[in-house]
């Protein structure tokens, strides 16, 4: 599973320029997510020359039209257009911008990332990677991808030193004056926001692409704890009774099958293994599901344990009271993606002895049917 990676800084930081950095240094893994953009924003020179924009034009601006044809002769006479740079023919109806997720308003213009192409890179184990300027949509991507991170990128120049390094990438005259004039609002409003992001990593740009320059060692820096160290196999609290350990194995092959087939990678299996009094155990899990990524609990219908002499005095549709406890220990403490596999065998099922009938529930009677069940439940929770 890969890991959405957000851009964001003030104007003239560099953002664009930090975001092809990084994926240099992540190639093949990082994917650059474009956002479609409505006919008020033109395509800049540097943009058409080297085709190096994270933006989808309208059909607008396509020189294959007339009207692009037209636009193109007035405002660059005699440039031709890269083949890199691509247009889309997306139409916009403005009426629904407040209903798009992932859609918003910036100095005038309307943005939209691409989420068909966000969703195929992180199912593919990608990294995709975006650069936002509007603060309620980078919330919004933190609330639909929780393990998201935020890297703002601070210049590190200023003045004429920074007005000749945005020259030296093309930028126009009058952008750069513009952009600078924006700087201190943005970086109030991210200031502002700060404690509302959950991931958050600071960048200072000098705008050298060289691997001795000062914005590649943050890179590096930020990719080494936040990439190559970052638990991509996902860490799952695994609740399960010590009842019929065959069928405790069997469930925990499921799961591995399951997350294999979906992230490619096996999960990391967190267990409250020890045994432990009832007062101990809500501290001791709230321990252990400190940075997990999914909650599954496994209920069983028969407590009777493997050595049980008299199958007659099984305990039906009893579940273990340390299950309940370790499944509320881990609901306060993480609250989401839950999953309840439930065993049936055909004649009795669980009782149980609390309303969690919100979360999710599978019922299963052994490897051939839990292991697509829970590939399913995974696909529509990761999304």
């Amino acid at each position: 599973m890969g890991r959405l990676i957000i851009v964001a800084g003030a104007s003239g930081a560099g953002k664009t320029f930090f975001m092809r950095q990084w994926q240099k240094k992540d190639e093949p893994n990082t994917e650059i997510i474009k956002k479609f953009v409505s006919k008020e924003r033109a395509p800049r020179k540097y943009e058409i020359v080297n085709g190096n924009s994270d933006l989808i034009f309208s059909k607008m601006y396509d020189p294959t039209t007339p009207e692009g044809k037209e636009w193109y002769n007035s405002h660059y006479p005699g440039i031709t257009v890269s083949e890199k740079l691509k247009f889309h023919p997306k139409k916009y109806n403005l009426s629904e911008i407040d209903d798009s997720l992932l859609g918003y308003y910036y100095n005038n213009t309307y943005y939209e990332i691409d989420r068909d192409k966000l969703i195929d890179a992180l199912k593919n184990g990608k990294n995709p990677i975006v650069v936002v300027r509007d603060i309620d949509t980078i919330l919004r991507l933190f609330e639909n991808y929780p393990n998201a991170l935020l890297i703002h990128v601070v210049s590190g120049l200023s003045g004429m030193d920074l007005s000749a390094a945005l020259k030296k990438l093309d930028e126009d005259d009058i952008d750069i004056t513009e952009r600078m004039e924006r700087t201190n609002d943005d970086l109030r409003e991210l200031a502002d926001n700060i404690s509302r992001f959950k991931s958050y990593q600071i960048a200072v740009n000098d705008f050298d692409p060289s691997n001795k320059s000062i914005v590649y060692k943050f890179i590096r820096h930020i990719y080494e704890k936040e990439v190559e160290n970052y638990t991509h196999s996902q860490r799952i609290f695994l609740i399960q009774s010590y009842a019929d350990k065959n069928n405790k194995i069997m469930v925990r092959n499921s799961i591995k099958s399951a997350f294999l087939s979906i992230f490619h990678k096996e999960p990391e299996l967190v267990v409250a293994d020890e045994k432990r009094g009832a007062f101990p155990i809500p501290e001791y899990v709230w321990r252990l599901v400190h940075d997990i990524d999914y909650i599954i609990c496994d209920i069983v219908v028969d407590r009777c344990y493997d050595d049980c002499p008299d199958p007659n005095k099984r305990v039906k549709q009893g579940v273990s009271p340390n299950v309940w406890l370790e499944l509320g220990g881990a609901i306060a403490a993480r609250g989401k993606k839950i999953i309840i596999l439930r065993k049936n065998d055909g004649n009795v099922s669980p009782e149980l002895p609390t309303d969690i009938n919100s979360y999710n529930y599978l019922d299963y009677t052994g490897p051939a049917d839990l292991t697509p069940a829970l590939e399913k439940e995974l696909k529509e929770l990761f999304e």
